[in-house]
């Protein structure tokens, strides 16, 4: 065997049609990053690991533009991200009553778009 070089793994996409039909059960009645990771990866016929890469990418992609503040990044029919901002304000403490001052603060703003909004309605 020497000089032989086996190969390796080979990863093969489940049946789509199944998995359609018996998505993975969400845990805690909500889908956690594994669960989307993996239907992402078969709809789109690539390997879990690179969805995740994907994924991880657009993650980044998105907080430095939400950081940054100058752009949008609009995902048209989907999602709008952009940096918000929160004025200062007057609050109350509810424990005490007292009145404090609430500092003006930075906030990441996502909105829905067209096609997201009409899934939502059925």
């Amino acid at each position: 065997m020497a000089g032989r070089v086996l190969p390796g793994p080979v990863w093969h996409p489940p049946n789509l049609g199944w998995l359609l039909a018996h998505p993975p059960a969400p845990s805690g009645g909500r889908m956690n990053r594994k669960d989307f990771i993996s239907i992402v990866a078969t709809k789109a016929g690539v390997p879990p690991a690179d969805a995740d890469k994907v994924l991880t990418a657009f993650q980044d992609v998105v907080c430095e533009v939400v950081a940054d503040g100058k752009d949008k990044l609009t995902l048209p029919g989907f999602l709008t991200f952009e940096q918000g901002a929160r004025a200062a304000r007057e609050g109350r403490n509810p424990a005490t009553g007292e009145a404090i001052h609430i500092a003006a603060t930075k906030t990441a703003k996502v909105t829905a778009g067209s096609k997201l909004k009409a899934a939502a309605v059925g």
